[in-house]
């Protein structure tokens, strides 16, 4: 995590020149209850000191009931032929993550907040995503379900979803039947049900499904899950549904935004921890050592190690889809309040923006912005609290429009010239502020 300095400490409006409640507001954050992949795979430990990252497991094949019976139907005098047992070796490895927040003493002693005693809570909630993100991320090996019109096909992909692809009772029952054919159990922590791990939109679209409306909730008159506009809990058609907010959603390249759910049977993956598996909290004060003769700097922060594997691919499922109230998907780049917290090395007031070539444009081509920092250092990347906004003085002459982080692309619209400008804008919650404004750069556009 960056350095914790004062300006850091005391940008948006942090400064100490009113009259302020020492009563602070909770962070905008995911709570621990999204964190649902870490309690529903099978816990492994992996001993420390054993000289190696990597857990296995044996998992045996069921005996097979031969046609007939005739593999089991005894002679006399005539011994059957043996069965055969076979197996596979599943191994899991452990991963070690941390992270940590460095913080000077001018921050310590002259900011009005105690920054250690605000963010070791939120560093245990940041370790607990962490776990929960890495266990997703070890899914690769799941099926899969395409909620398409098409037939499900070896060619199936997420970019044939459509807007109107939705998931549907109906398309769960298929996964779930595929499930119990191919003779896999429900989960232990449902009584031996299937278990459905939906987005929270998802959930919405399955509220709205008419199975739900015409043959559970009228004819039974529980209209429990539309009063409470949740399924969190409750069976249908055997299986049971969970909501959250860590779940995949991704644009496909027609631009739909795909979301991922899963469908999860008896122990579907594992989670592996290392020796007793709980988080280690580390700390420095300012102490004055070698390095920071002066004592001017302490850290606090976290290491832990964890791993996931895919123990069973026909145990989990991932069902892809659209959603009716894609409209409602969260965009961080326009909320200043609810986005992370911006992790630039330094806070950038007063930066440098150099504008490169062309000096010519024939119809169409980019053009590049160098940000170099207060303290002259390139800057590689912008968060989510910075973009570029790009402007042309002539538009009847060449147009200039975003095309990444620092690129913008300008297109020739007529012979003549016009200065394209690069503005550095920053995201505040009362609304975007300029930072920096490039000097002009002159392009002759020759489009004839």
């Amino acid at each position: 995590m960056a350095d914790v300095k004062l300006a850091n400490a005391q940008a948006n409006g942090l400064y100490n020149d009113q009259y302020w409640s020492n009563r602070l507001l909770e962070m905008i954050k995911l709570e621990r209850q999204n964190f649902v992949f870490t309690t529903l795979g099978k816990e492994v430990t992996l001993p420390k000191n054993q000289g190696t990252k990597t857990f296995s497991m044996r998992r045996y094949n069921s005996l097979p009931v031969s046609d007939n019976l005739s593999g089991e139907k005894l002679a006399e005098g005539t011994a059957p032929t043996p069965l055969q047992i076979e197996g596979q070796m599943v191994s899991v490895s452990v991963d070690q993550f941390g992270a940590y927040i460095k913080e000077t003493d001018v921050a310590k002693d002259i900011h009005m907040d105690n920054i250690k005693e605000i963010y070791q809570p939120e560093l245990a909630r940041h370790a607990a995503e962490v776990i929960e993100r890495n266990i997703i991320s070890k899914f690769s090996e799941a099926s899969e379900y395409f909620c398409d019109d098409t037939a499900q096909a070896a060619n199936d992909d997420v970019d044939d979803i459509l807007a109107a692809d939705v998931l549907t009772f109906d398309d769960v029952r298929i996964v779930n039947l595929t499930m119990k054919n191919y003779r896999r159990a429900g989960h232990s922590k449902f009584g031996g049900h299937p278990v459905l791990v939906v987005h929270a939109n998802v959930m919405q679209d399955l509220l709205d499904d008419s199975d739900l409306k015409d043959k559970m909730l009228v004819p039974g008159n529980d209209n429990l899950p539309i009063k409470l506009g949740s399924l969190e809990r409750y069976m249908v058609y055997g299986f049971y549904i969970v909501e959250t907010l860590i779940a995949d959603v991704t644009a496909n390249s027609g631009s739909v935004n795909v979301y991922t759910s899963y469908l999860l049977g008896k122990d579907p993956y594992a989670v592996a921890q290392l020796g007793n598996g709980k988080v280690q909290w580390y700390s420095t004060g300012f102490t004055a050592e070698k390095t920071d003769p002066l004592g001017q700097w302490a850290t606090f922060g976290y290491k832990l190690w964890t791993g996931a594997k895919v123990i069973d691919p026909i145990a989990i499922t991932k069902i892809y889809s659209s959603s009716a109230y894609d409209a409602a998907i969260a965009d961080f780049a326009t909320d200043p309040i609810g986005r992370a917290s911006s992790q630039l090395s330094t806070v950038l007031t007063d930066p440098t923006l150099t504008l490169s070539t062309p000096d010519t444009v024939v119809t169409k081509q980019d053009i590049t912005v160098t940000i170099t920092d207060d303290n002259s250092a390139t800057v590689t990347a912008l968060d989510d609290a910075y973009y570029v906004a790009w402007a042309s003085s002539d538009k009847t002459k060449g147009t200039v429009a975003w095309k990444s982080a620092f690129v913008a692309s300008i297109t020739g619209v007529a012979d003549g010239t016009t200065n394209i400008t690069a503005t550095l804008m920053k995201k505040t919650a009362t609304g975007d502020v300029v930072v920096k404004t490039s000097a002009a750069k002159e392009v002759t556009v020759n489009v004839s």
